[in-house]
């Protein structure tokens, strides 16, 4: 008998939990690999090859079971192990840093996203070469980067080159060159480039269409994203009829509390206010509201639960659904959850503090909150400014 600590039992009990990933089953996963990596360390040290990687396959199993924050927190562990291990451009290292800049990208820490997607496309352009696949991975991170931060032009650009160098390198139903081409479409559609967005999002979903099937979630998804371009053209009939169609499907292959099922649902709703009907759009902001209620109430829920629940609350429609005082409480358990000012969430708070009738809290937020903006949120900071006049025109009002 080896032992329970012995390094071949370890590596059976890795490779045991690893086919429990590949099966899905993330819990039984998750609880295997954490008991793999504590025997580890106390056996074979932090600083032990075997170790390093049981680490790294934590990350990505808290990282697909969809704890993002947690997995960022593991892999930054990981990162700081395994640069003087193996060394700044190693692959594992390099892996791990494309894998945090994409962690940090889901979890909203977009400059810290940006900064190391850069260096991880600069090293492995130099070690791997510019249209190595994992190259333009990490290229296509560092664009999906941008166009959250708004940096459309420069998104445009970058995607615009991963998406050519994957057309000539990868298969054409490679999963890499779909999204990327996807993604490209999406910065289209955020310059307002409707017509080019609609074309290029039917043809994503052919791609995906052909590659994953039908009833794949991100077929159906790509499906989706024609029926946004469709309500921003407005082709509002056709985009109601598709709208429902994807939510139905949605539904179906990836269940009612799925982030993009609620995406989907949300802009249902959006869609039937657009129209004119609050009334249609009702049952739909009335079913968000029931789940991003439960979502926040979770002992385990992220500040981003929190806040998605109260900016609901303060800008659903139609407004009698609104509740303010609610959306104040949950806001403010959001802020104790974060390590540093957040913009949105002191927004957020102005907000609520506004429509609860504090003029004078409403402003501080306000001023707070811009303050906390990064620089290159110019557009964000434009319209944060136009809040503190309306809050500041609320004040010497009166009304507080």
């Amino acid at each position: 008998m080896l032992g329970e600590t012995h390094p071949e039992t370890l590596k059976t009990d890795w490779l045991l939990a690893t086919t429990l990933r590949r099966l899905s089953r993330l819990d039984a996963a998750e609880t295997l690999m954490r008991s793999t990596l504590e025997k580890q360390r106390t056996a074979l040290g932090d600083e032990h090859n075997d170790t390093l990687k049981t680490w790294n396959s934590l990350a990505s199993i808290t990282f697909n079971r969809g704890d993002h924050a947690e997995a960022a927190a593991i892999y930054e562990q990981v990162l700081a192990r395994a640069r003087p291990m193996l060394g700044p451009e190693h692959r594992t290292t390099l892996a791990v840093m494309s894998n945090l800049a994409y962690a940090y990208m889901l979890v909203d820490r977009l400059d810290e996203s940006e900064s190391m997607a850069r260096d991880v496309v600069e090293m492995k352009s130099r070690v791997q070469g510019r249209d190595h696949p994992s190259t333009l991975q990490s290229m296509h991170v560092l664009g999906v980067t941008l166009k959250d931060q708004g940096r459309f032009d420069e998104a445009e650009q970058v995607l615009g080159e991963a998406a050519e160098r994957l057309s000539r390198v990868v298969d054409e139903d490679n999963i890499l060159r779909i999204a990327t081409a996807g993604d490209l479409a999406s910065v289209y559609l955020s310059q307002e480039r409707y017509a080019e967005a609609e074309a290029e999002f039917r043809k994503n979903y052919e791609s995906y269409r052909g590659a994953l099937g039908a009833d794949h979630p991100r077929t159906v998804y790509a499906l989706y994203r024609v029926s946004l371009a469709l309500f921003r053209l407005g082709r509002l009939t056709e985009a109601e009829g598709l709208g429902l169609r994807v939510l139905a499907d949605h539904r179906r292959v990836a269940g009612d509390e799925h982030p993009k099922t609620l995406a989907i649902i949300q802009s249902v709703a959006d869609l039937y206010n657009e129209m004119g009907d609050p009334e249609r759009a009702r049952p739909y902001v009335k079913e968000l509201i029931e789940v991003r209620a439960r979502q926040a109430a979770d002992p385990g829920a992220f500040s981003r639960d929190k806040l998605a629940y109260a900016k609901l609350l303060l800008n659903c429609k139609p407004v009698d659904l609104r509740d303010p005082q609610t959306a104040l409480r949950v806001t403010i358990e959001a802020q104790t959850l974060v390590d540093s000012p957040n913009a949105e969430l002191l927004s957020t708070l102005a907000l609520a503090h506004h429509q609860s009738g504090d003029a004078r809290q409403a402003v501080e937020y306000q001023r707070r909150a811009i303050e906390a903006l990064p620089a290159w949120r110019a557009e964000s900071r434009r319209t944060f400014e136009a809040q503190l006049e309306r809050y500041e025109s609320q004040l010497a009002g009166g009304d507080s």
